[in-house]
């Protein structure tokens, strides 16, 4: 294509005019630095070669016209006529190049190739920008939806059922918008039911609570109304995550690839917005789960009183605390092996069935006895029993597992009246925790 146009200049070939590159869209000018130069691209000239009448975008196919097909043909014919007029041109030997009517004949062949191509090229391209425009409405719709959102907020006014009431459909017009353009972006998403629209309702139904979402009360009832409006919180700030996205799009209109998957931030928010309403749902409405999560966040609360250094962790966000947490659970299970929901739902591999308590596999039950085995060690040492011994291996284990490797002795240590014994069964624990703590972070 290079020689091409080279010969062409040589031979002063007519060209084509160029001027509906003004047309294009700042993407497609940027293609052609020099609009008035041929700048035969091989993008297009593939295009033409290898023509297929149609492209699929976001799931969908867009048909180009029968005749920017004709236009792709002519293309084709061409190039043909001009590698003929080549051919020809070296068969002729060195004299060929003095000859009026050989150099005539190339440079007629050269001007009706740039004439089918620049036809081609203004038809072919205009049509990816209307293709591209319509993938892109995906986004732009949800755009318009999100500016009429805003614009009905900015009109409320407390008591006004009209507008809560119109507030209420254009917000669940938005999320119809959201949930094809994550049907389209977040491939990893595809397939799966969309309850967006109920959930985030039901989240800021939670939210207008009087109940402030910072005032906890560590009875079952009130962590439970404050568990549940953690996790509409959650659904909440995503919500307006995508909507705060959406807002920036006008300004940024060209760099949206028309592939909305190949859009890195649109599809990191539109996980996160899923990701929020799934786990806000799988919690918030199936209570016996909700409550364990309680149960878990109460006894977490009451180890903080024993172990200071949990406490510090909790309260500083500690890199480790995300390593003890999941350990933490564990324990929390086997000292409540019926409260089994919360680590079925999030590792059901380890239970063999639905009962109460369930069947669990070999490592778990191997865990459990080296537990129990512990918590008599502990009953038989500290002259203890029932929920006390419970509590007490709980406590050490806890200050195990926040102290870390080699922790010392001391009023959360592991109490030497037990026995060698049972400090080493104590570390068999923290380990066989530390190992299936990590298929929870997993």
């Amino acid at each position: 294509l290079r020689s091409a146009d080279l010969a062409a200049r040589v031979l002063r070939a007519p060209m084509t005019c160029r001027k509906y590159r003004r047309t294009f869209n700042l993407n497609y000018r940027a293609l052609f630095p020099n609009r008035e130069a041929r700048c035969y691209r091989v993008e297009i000239f593939m295009a033409a070669l290898l023509w297929s009448g149609s492209r699929w975008v976001n799931g969908e196919r867009f048909d180009f016209s029968a005749e920017t097909a004709g236009l792709a043909e002519r293309v084709q014919l061409a190039w043909v006529a001009l590698e003929t007029s080549v051919v020809a041109w070296r068969e002729r030997g060195s004299a060929a190049p003095t000859k009026p009517a050989v150099r005539a004949a190339l440079r007629s062949t050269l001007s009706d190739f740039d004439v089918a191509w620049a036809a081609f090229e203004e038809a072919y391209i205009i049509a990816l920008i209307g293709i591209e425009a319509e993938a892109r409405s995906l986004l732009t719709r949800a755009v318009e939806e999100e500016h009429k959102l805003h614009e009905l907020e900015a009109k409320l006014q407390k008591g006004d059922a009209e507008i809560e009431e119109k507030l209420h459909e254009q917000r669940r017009q938005l999320l119809s918008c959201i949930s094809r353009l994550n049907a389209a972006a977040n491939l990893g998403w595809k397939g799966r039911k969309d309850r967006g629209t109920e959930v985030l309702e039901a989240a800021l139904s939670t939210l207008k609570a009087d109940d402030s979402i910072h005032s906890i009360s560590h009875d079952r009832e009130h962590l439970q109304r404050h568990v549940s409006r953690v996790l509409a919180q959650g659904v909440v700030d995503a919500f307006e995550s995508v909507r705060k996205y959406l807002c920036s799009v006008p300004d940024n209109i060209y760099s949206i690839h028309p592939h909305m998957c190949q859009n890195e931030a649109l599809v990191a928010q539109l996980s996160a917005w899923t990701d929020s309403w799934e786990l806000s749902a799988r919690y918030s409405e199936h209570a016996p789960l909700l409550q364990e999560v309680c149960d878990l966040l109460a006894a977490i609360h009451t180890a903080h009183k024993s172990v200071p250094l949990l406490s510090s962790m909790c309260t500083e966000c500690d890199v480790e605390l995300f390593m003890v947490l999941p350990r933490l659970v564990w324990l929390w299970f086997l000292n409540e092996p019926t409260k089994s929901n919360l680590l079925q739902s999030l590792l059901p591999n380890h239970f063999l069935s639905e009962a109460n308590p369930p069947a669990i596999s070999q490592p778990l039950e191997c865990f459990f006895a080296s537990f129990c085995s512990l918590r008599q060690r502990f009953a038989f040492a500290l002259q203890i029993d029932g929920p006390a011994a419970i509590q007490r291996t709980w406590e050490a284990l806890v200050s195990r597992l926040a102290r870390g490797p080699g922790a010392g002795s001391g009023v959360d240590a592991m109490p030497h009246s037990a026995g060698g014994e049972a400090q080493a069964e104590a570390q068999a624990v923290s380990y066989t925790s530390a190992k299936l703590g990590a298929e929870l972070e997993a």
